[in-house]
């Protein structure tokens, strides 16, 4: 959503641009492919992945600004757009690093494995001043150098991560949802891998791939099942595990007004205010 328009990627291989106030189709974009990942639009600027290619766009002028198309797989979740960088994976393997000005590459990382299913590939990856942390099917969590994109730590699947991941609201944590259905957070700072702590939030065997978010000293994940569960940053402690419906939830958004919402497959919307 910008200041004038809604653009929505579609699974229909379009970007399509629709009248902020009468939701009328102004314009779109056929693609090769189908969009499937959430865009990120910055100052004016869309950037999107799609099928075997990442674009920036110019919302106002209906304009490309620049594409990428050395992605040999379809980008699925939102990049991270941060100071110049624009960082995300695709199901090809590789986890890349994008000059946001000139849409060059900048780096791409591989986590050794050859096989497409491991990729991260469905994770926003968590960006701090100096690293990108990401977790992927090989259910391993790594750490690698924002600037250069070298290996700074690999942890040794002790915990079957997945694809939810999510990180503190100053950066110095990342989160991550466990198949086991347990909540762990990692420390964003040094050069080794350290766990900082571990809360099973009941859940039993977990999949889904809905990101994880703090906010004003909470951390909220979502079930596979539609559960949400809310942790206490500061306690580690489990402090809500509601049933919201029988569905995967999709992700978190925070409003101007410090307010949560999630939606779940179902089609439900819910927002989560604190008392």
């Amino acid at each position: 959503v910008d200041r004038k328009y809604v653009v929505l990627p579609t699974a229909d291989r379009r970007l399509v641009w629709l009248d902020k106030k009468s939701g009328k189709e102004t314009y779109a974009f056929n693609a090769d492919g189908p969009y499937v990942a959430d865009g990120v639009i910055e100052k004016g600027i869309l950037y999107q992945g799609g099928y075997k290619t990442f674009q920036a766009w110019d919302i106002a002028k209906h304009k490309l600004v620049w594409r990428f198309d050395d992605i040999d797989n379809y980008c699925q979740a939102a990049p991270v757009i941060d100071g110049g960088d624009v960082i995300f994976g695709a199901w090809d393997t590789y986890l890349r690093s994008i000059n946001k000005k000139s849409g060059k590459l900048q780096w791409k990382w591989n986590n050794g494995k050859t096989v497409n299913l491991f990729s991260p590939g469905n994770v926003v990856p968590v960006v701090t001043a100096d690293k990108v942390v990401v977790v992927a099917p090989d259910r391993v969590a790594t750490a690698v150098d924002r600037k250069s994109g070298k290996q700074i730590w690999r942890e040794k699947n002790e915990n079957k991560v997945r694809e939810s991941l999510g990180r503190s609201e100053d950066g110095k944590v990342a989160y991550a949802k466990t198949m086991d259905g347990e909540l762990v957070a990692m420390s964003t700072e040094g050069n080794s891998y350290k766990l900082l702590w571990k809360t099973d939030l009941g859940l039993g065997y977990e999949h889904a791939p809905c990101i994880v978010i703090e906010h004003d000293g909470f951390v909220y994940a979502g079930s596979r099942h539609g559960q949400l569960s809310i942790v206490d940053a500061a306690t580690h402690q489990l402090v809500v595990s509601y049933p919201m419906g029988t569905s995967e939830v999709n992700g978190f958004e925070v409003d101007a007004n410090g307010d949560v919402y999630c939606s779940l497959i179902e089609g439900t919307i819910f927002k989560i205010t604190r008392k």
